[in-house]
C-alpha cells in the first residue's frame, strides 16, 4: 500500500502538478482575456486578437449596443468615448470587410441587434487581397463558442509566449492594450515619410493599391446584416505624405471612387484620409496609416457630431465635390512640400 500511495504521488508531481502549472502560468499573463487580461503588467498584447476580442466580448455581450469593425488602423480608437452607446471594438490587424460581415452574423445569431455599427473603411478595402476570409476563425464561421480555457492555455507554445510577456513585455509591438483594453500606440521612432516610404511600398505603388469593385458588394451585404442600425463609416487617418504619393503615383482616383460608392452605402460617413493638419504630422504614428489616441480623438469627435474640422462628410457631397475638395487638399499639400513625381519614383526606387 504504502509503495501505491508512493507512485501515486509520484505520478501526480510528475504530470498533474506541472500540467496545472502550466496553465495557471498562462492564466496569470492570459494572452487571450479570458480572465481579464495580464495580472502581471497590465499590458495586454496584441497577439491573436481575433479570439482575445471574441472572448472578451462573451463575457457580457448583451452588454454592446454598437459594435466597431476594424483592421490595426481602428484598434487605438477609444469605444468608450462614443457618445450615447456602450461600443465594443472589434478591430484586429489585417480584418476585411468580409470577416467583419461573418463577426456581424455571428452577433446577430447571439440574437443581439445593436443599434449602432462603426466600420472602418481603411487603405486595404477596396484592394483584392481584402476579400480573404482565410483569417477568420472556425468558431465565427460555424456560430459556435470558443474552445475553454484549460484547452486553449494548456500549451508550452502559449506558455513560451507567457514568459516573454513577462520577461520582454510589448517587445517589438506596434500596438497594445492597457488594463482596460483600450489599445494604446508604441510609437518609438516617429514617422519619417522619405525614409519610410520604402517600407511602405517596397514594389511599384500600383501593385500594392489594385482596387477591386467586388468589394463594394461585401459593403452592402455587411449592411444588410442589422438593417435597423445606424450604418456609420470611417476611413481612418492616412498621412497626408502618403495621399500625395498616391495621387503621384496614378493610384488615387480609382480608390476615390470606390470610397465615394462605398459611402453612400452608409448613413454616415467621414474620409480622414485627405490631407490635414492633423495629418500633416508625424508625430503620432510609425508608418502613416496607424495613429495613436491623440490623433483618433478627431475621428470620434467627428463620429459624435462635436467637430467638423478635417473629415470629407462624403454622405452629403456628389462625387464631383467629394473629388475636387479631396484633390484641391492633395495640390495644396504637393505645393507646400514641393513633391514631384521624380522624387516618388526615387524614394521607391532608388533609396
Amino acid at each position: 500500500m504504502d509503495s501505491y500511495r508512493t507512485f501515486v504521488r509520484t505520478f501526480l508531481m510528475l504530470t498533474v502538478l506541472p500540467v496545472w502549472a502550466i496553465i495557471a502560468m498562462n492564466a496569470y499573463v492570459d494572452p487571450l482575456w479570458y480572465r481579464g487580461g495580464n495580472k502581471f503588467s497590465g499590458l495586454n498584447p496584441s497577439y491573436q486578437e481575433r479570439i482575445a476580442k471574441l472572448n472578451l466580448f462573451l463575457k457580457s455581450a448583451g452588454s454592446y449596443d454598437c459594435i466597431i469593425f476594424g483592421g490595426s488602423t481602428m484598434a487605438t480608437l477609444n469605444a468608450t468615448l462614443i457618445k450615447g452607446h456602450r461600443c465594443f471594438n472589434f478591430s484586429f490587424a489585417m480584418g476585411n470587410i468580409r470577416e467583419f460581415t461573418l463577426y456581424a452574423k455571428y452577433i446577430k445569431a447571439l440574437g443581439l441587434s445593436p443599434s449602432l455599427i462603426i466600420v472602418a473603411v481603411d487603405r486595404f478595402a477596396f484592394t483584392k487581397q481584402a476579400v480573404s476570409t482565410s483569417d477568420v476563425l472556425e468558431e465565427v464561421v460555424e456560430l459556435k463558442a470558443p474552445p475553454s480555457m484549460v484547452e486553449t492555455y494548456l500549451s508550452l507554445n502559449m506558455l513560451k509566449f507567457s514568459w516573454d510577456r513577462i520577461t520582454l513585455p510589448m517587445k517589438g509591438d506596434r500596438y497594445y492594450y492597457d488594463k482596460d483594453f483600450k489599445g494604446v500606440m508604441s510609437v518609438a521612432t516617429p514617422f519619417k515619410p522619405t525614409q519610410s516610404i520604402i517600407d511602405l511600398w517596397p514594389n511599384d505603388p500600383r501593385e500594392l493599391f489594385p482596387v477591386s469593385a467586388e468589394n463594394l458588394e461585401y459593403v452592402k451585404e455587411l449592411r444588410s446584416v442589422f438593417k435597423s442600425a445606424e450604418f456609420v463609416g470611417v476611413a481612418p487617418y492616412r498621412s497626408a505624405w502618403v495621399s500625395a504619393k498616391m495621387k503621384l503615383s496614378g493610384v488615387l482616383e480609382p480608390t476615390l471612387r470606390l470610397i465615394y460608392q462605398s459611402g453612400k452605402v452608409f448613413d454616415r460617413f467621414y474620409d480622414f484620409t485627405a490631407p490635414s493638419e492633423v495629418s500633416m504630422l508625424t508625430d503620432d504614428t510609425y508608418d502613416g496609416f496607424h495613429y495613436g489616441m491623440k490623433t483618433k480623438i478627431h475621428e470620434i469627435e467627428e463620429i459624435n457630431g462635436d467637430s467638423r474640422n478635417n473629415a470629407l462628410h462624403v454622405h452629403e457631397e456628389t462625387f464631383e465635390e467629394y473629388d475636387s475638395e479631396y484633390n484641391r487638399r492633395v495640390d495644396a499639400f504637393i505645393r507646400r512640400y514641393n513633391i514631384t513625381r521624380a522624387s516618388v519614383r526615387c524614394v521607391i526606387r532608388c533609396e
